[in-house]
């Protein structure tokens, strides 16, 4: 288990989060992505990524608890 197939076997939501040491700005990848079905979505492309800032860390949070609060009813 190497490389992107890895991210395949994880069973919660999961990013990758960067931060620019020349500007301290953060940005975040979806490796397993809360879907609205209750499922997981794998992203395995290298592109993608997206600014991490105080709205998109409120709406990971929003996205992983709605995830998380799904599965406890199953």
């Amino acid at each position: 288990m190497a490389g992107r197939e890895a991210g395949v076997y994880i069973t919660f939501p999961a990013l990758l989060v960067l931060f620019d040491d020349k500007n301290d700005h953060g940005y975040y990848k979806w490796i397993k992505r809360p879907v609205e079905d209750g499922q997981l979505a794998y992203s395995a492309s290298g592109n993608g990524e997206e600014e991490l800032n105080d709205q998109s860390l409120d709406r990971i949070v929003t996205e992983v608890k709605e995830w998380y609060s799904k599965k406890q009813v199953e």
